[in-house]
């Protein structure tokens, strides 16, 4: 399947690169045969973004670790291909592949809110750091300053992006 590398790495941003939990040191890829959902969540913020591919994928779930998502370049298209437990990251001529992280991703949809309270929360500046520079390479503007969050008191709040199948999450303090 055929990826634009900037919501890989956008959505990549959002992964802890140290945690005991090894299945969130990485990107998830939710594999529909039409669609794909890359999921990444540090346990206090979370990225989803939902990327239409060519019809007939076959469906899972994958976890590709940091390590060989690095090579990526966020300007190109990549070829990702998943088959007995590995990946294969193909881009502008260069190749990686590796095994994928070993583990099931999160039930992630749980926390996702119905609708937000607008009860003002307080969020951990690094947090919302993260939300930004993932706009930032989203829209390929690194001038961008602005992010709009839904407050709703101690559960998660929804970042707006202004990009179509794109949710962000961040929790409060």
């Amino acid at each position: 399947m055929l990826i634009y590398g900037r919501y890989i790495k956008a959505a990549a941003l959002f992964a802890p690169k140290k945690d005991p939990r090894s299945y969130l040191k990485g990107l998830c890829f939710e594999v529909h045969s039409n669609y794909v959902i890359l999921v990444a969540s540090s346990g206090h913020t979370l990225c989803a973004i939902k990327v239409d591919v060519d019809p007939g994928q076959e469906s899972g779930s994958f976890i590709v670790g940091h390590d060989l998502l690095a090579s990526i370049d966020h300007r190109f298209d990549v070829e990702v291909t998943f088959t007995n437990g590995e990946v294969k990251l193909k881009q502008s001529g260069r190749e990686a592949s590796g095994k994928l992280i070993d583990g099931v991703y999160p039930g992630w949809r749980r926390i996702v809110p119905a609708q937000t309270s607008g009860k003002v929360a307080q969020f951990v500046h690094e947090n919302l750091s993260v939300a930004l520079k993932a706009k930032r390479m989203l829209y390929d503007n690194n001038k961008i300053q602005d992010l709009y969050i839904c407050h709703n008191g101690s559960d998660p709040a929804v970042v707006v992006m202004g990009i179509p199948n794109t949710l962000v999450l961040v929790s409060p303090f």
